[in-house]
């Protein structure tokens, strides 16, 4: 795996963890917000970042409900803790960018741990 997209990089924690690796070639970030993507460019210190390393990553502004072909193809894709933020009606987009256009070979999704559950009403513990 050497091209990786995190889907909704507004925490950069994804972006910063996979810079450290040597083993990505290029790296992307996508989020719809552009202040936050700004945000994560300076958090990450892009501005200073060694050209080799900046080489390596790209921050797009852009929707996760739409098709990018820009992002098509990656080896892999990430949704940290990115999908509950979606309103239900919006998941259907979101399946056919990621699974239908984009195609990366792997998915990776996650959601926040059980205690955030709470916030939802009727949601069962754990």
């Amino acid at each position: 795996m050497r091209r990786v997209v995190d889907l909704g990089c507004v925490s950069r924690k994804l972006l910063k963890r996979l810079l450290a690796e040597r083993t990505f070639k290029e790296i992307v970030g996508i989020d719809v917000s552009a202040v936050s993507l700004k945000n994560a460019a300076r958090r990450l210190r892009r501005e200073t970042m060694p050209e080799r390393q900046k080489e390596h990553i790209k921050l797009l502004h852009g929707a996760l409900t739409y098709r990018h072909r820009r992002i098509e193809g990656y080896d892999a894709a990430a949704l940290v803790e990115v999908i509950e933020y979606l309103d239900p009606d919006r998941l259907v987009a979101l399946e056919r960018a990621v699974f239908e256009f984009a195609e990366p070979e792997h998915v990776i999704i996650t959601t926040p741990n059980r205690e955030y559950n709470t916030k939802f009403e009727g949601m069962e513990p754990g």
